[in-house]
């Protein structure tokens, strides 16, 4: 929506409000794992970031127009200020120029983690069943930036939530609360249908133009009839769950030493022992977040441009790694003789 209005009043720059914390979370955070502080390559990969979130065929790109991100040209038109980044000075200095000299007036609802309904009942579910809040890294973050100071943070972090209210909104929603879990329990989204035997790609690709890539459910299970109890609802006791070991059972190793790079990738972002080949990306736990993460890195890695296309309609490591290497070779096809003896020249002497 900004971006459309911008384009269409000229205005040349949008500000945007998201903290420190988020984009370091968010964006950053492998860069600077593997000790990457480059200036131009952080704002690069900001940019890359939002292209790939802007040209996502999820919900929003149904129900709104994004034509405008097509071409990388917006990019160059329309600049983007992520506010945060570029103060030194207390949180409340900035409320107070904002309240005094800015045409802007704070919404009452924003600075605390809890200002949505949907926040509440996430926060309410990872408190419950991981321990600790979901919002605590990007806090922890902007303490460390220098954004918050730690009490600051921690206040923001003391919620207050209706319960009774969002177990009700879970249970509209059909979700089963887990109590007591590890931070390490594995959760996977079924469904179970009635009727033929349906292979698992045809529906993913059905529900995949109908619902955003979270929703999608991990694995499908068919079942002759659903068990219902005395009051008519679905018994969910009664719903037979996945073998354990069905996915490990298919695991294939990585076959070449670009497969195993690759899979020491997925394994970093997943959070996985062990990720085989033929795995498919969001059926082992991933989303839009990490699968981003995992381009970035990939095209980093490699010096090419791994299209978010390519990776959603074919995400595993053999695939992916076919893909690399034809871009590879692409590459070296495209290299006249004297480029690539220089270039192997080059490497010789590194």
């Amino acid at each position: 929506l900004s971006v459309n209005l911008a384009r269409e009043h000229d205005i040349g720059h949008i500000v945007t409000g998201l903290s420190r914390g988020q984009i370091f979370e968010t964006r950053l955070h492998d860069l600077f794992r593997f000790r990457i502080f480059d200036s131009a390559t952080i704002e690069q990969r900001i940019i890359d970031a939002r292209k790939i979130y802007h040209r996502m065929e999820d919900t929003v790109a149904k129900v709104l127009d994004v034509s405008i991100f097509a071409n990388d040209a917006v990019y160059s038109d329309i600049g983007f200020v992520d506010f945060y980044r570029y103060w030194d000075v207390p949180l409340d200095d900035v409320y107070a120029f904002l309240r005094d000299r800015a045409p802007w007036v704070r919404p009452a609802d924003t600075g605390r983690s809890t200002n949505c309904l949907i926040n509440d009942a996430g926060i309410y579910v990872h408190k419950a069943e991981r321990g600790f809040h979901n919002y605590a890294l990007p806090y922890s973050w902007d303490v460390r930036l220098g954004h918050k100071t730690r009490d600051e943070a921690l206040d923001e972090l003391q919620d207050d939530i209706d319960v009774e209210r969002v177990r009700r909104i879970l249970r509209e929603v059909g979700y089963s609360e887990r109590r007591g879990g590890n931070a390490g329990d594995e959760h996977e989204l079924l469904a179970y249908y009635v009727g033929d035997e349906v292979p698992d790609a045809q529906m993913r690709d059905f529900l995949g133009a109908r619902l955003p890539t979270e929703m999608i459910p991990t694995r499908f299970i068919r079942i002759d009839a659903v068990p219902l109890a005395h009051n008519g609802k679905v018994d969910r006791r009664k719903l037979p769950l996945p073998e354990p070991e069905a996915a490990r059972a298919s695991y294939a190793a990585p076959r070449t030493d670009l497969e195993r790079q690759l899979a020491d990738i997925w394994r970093q972002i997943l959070g996985k022992d062990r990720v085989g080949v033929f795995d498919n990306f969001f059926e082992i736990g991933g989303h839009s977040l990490p699968a981003i993460q995992v381009i970035s890195r990939v095209s980093e890695a490699y010096g090419i441009d791994l299209p978010i296309r390519a990776f959603f309609n074919a995400p595993t490591i053999a695939d992916v790694g076919d893909f690399v290497e034809k871009l590879l070779i692409e590459q070296i096809e495209q290299l006249s003789d004297a480029e690539v003896e220089r270039q192997l020249t080059g490497t010789h002497h590194e």
